[in-house]
This record gives C-alpha cells, sequence and structure tokens, in this order.
C-alpha cells in the first residue's frame, strides 16, 4: 500500500481545491451549510480516485472485509477506488454498487456487483452529515446476506454518530474541521 502521510496531505489539498464550494447549499440531509463537498470532482479525477483508493485501504487495514460497497452515486466511485488500489496491491476485492430501491426493469436487482451474500463487506461514503444514507445502504447489504464489516467516510460532517450509535464501526479519512 502507498498512503503515506504525503498522501493524505495531498488528498487533502485536492478536496479543498477542487471539491469545496462555499456559499449556501441544501445538503440531502435538508440542513442548510455555508459550503459543501463536491466530492465527485475528486473521486471522479486521476490522482485524487488513486489516492482515495490507498486511503480507504489504509484506514481499514486492520478490519477483515472482502468486498467494499457503496451508495449510488457518490460512493460508487470511492469503492471503485479501493477496489483498484487494492488490485494494485495484489488483493482481489471486488466493489459493489447498491441502490436506495431495486430497479423497476431488468433484472430488478438494488445491487450490481458480485453477490452479497455471505460476504463481509465495507461500505464507503464520500460524505455524510446524518448517516441515513449509509444506514439505507447498511439495511441493503444485509437484506442480500452480507455482514457489514465497518464504515468508512471520506469526510465526515457528523454522520459517523448515527454509524456509531447503531452498532457499526466506522472511520473517518477527513472531518470538516481538517478540511476549512
Amino acid at each position: 500500500m502507498t498512503s503515506t502521510l504525503a498522501n493524505t496531505t495531498e488528498l487533502k489539498h485536492l478536496i479543498r481545491e477542487l471539491a469545496l464550494v462555499q456559499g449556501e447549499i441544501t445538503l440531502a440531509s435538508g440542513k442548510k451549510s455555508d459550503h459543501y463537498f463536491d466530492l465527485r470532482r475528486v473521486s471522479l479525477d486521476p490522482r485524487g480516485h488513486e489516492l482515495i483508493g490507498d486511503a480507504v485501504l489504509d484506514h481499514t487495514r486492520d478490519w477483515d472485509y472482502d468486498c467494499v460497497a457503496g451508495l449510488v452515486l457518490g460512493a460508487v466511485p470511492i469503492a471503485v477506488a479501493a477496489m483498484a488500489a487494492a488490485h494494485k496491491n495484489g488483493r482481489s476485492l471486488p466493489a459493489v454498487a447498491i441502490r436506495k430501491e431495486a430497479k423497476k426493469h431488468g433484472l430488478g436487482r438494488r445491487t450490481e456487483g458480485v453477490d452479497l451474500a455471505g460476504r463481509r463487506v465495507l461500505l464507503v461514503e464520500d460524505t455524510s452529515t446524518t448517516g441515513g444514507s449509509l444506514l439505507t445502504a447498511v439495511e441493503a447489504a444485509r437484506s442480500e446476506g452480507a455482514e457489514v464489516a465497518g464504515v468508512v467516510l471520506l469526510v465526515d460532517r457528523g454522520g459517523s454518530r448515527a454509524i456509531a450509535d447503531a452498532g457499526l464501526p466506522v472511520r473517518s479519512v477527513f472531518t470538516t474541521d481538517d478540511l476549512r
């Protein structure tokens, strides 16, 4: 794994430069904020993607899991970044995309990727204020037969409290205070 203090510093700089948007914003939680982290600007950037994948693996090196999943849309690039970083380091770590609800057409699936049944899954999220979206992802993964090994937030805006209160291990790469 290539995650180092220098990589964390570089990732922090990229988030500040590319993703931090100042101004009144209504968050997914419905709360108002004077800033927003548009983290897709980093997770879909080639260098940002690599740094995020390394950071996720670095923050979970002592956890046992065999796949990584994220809720559509913002968390999927985070899951794919972790998958790519693991592959770069010789580890097979399939990624899974989770929808809030099953598709109404095609195969009608709620998850895309490997079958979650019997797997220990790491759930990832780009940012969380209330933990609501992540708890939806937890419910979806469990309904597919997975055991949730833990949760990693790229930027914690307070959502880690609800996740921890639900009895899940949770770690954050950054908090809002780290990035302002």
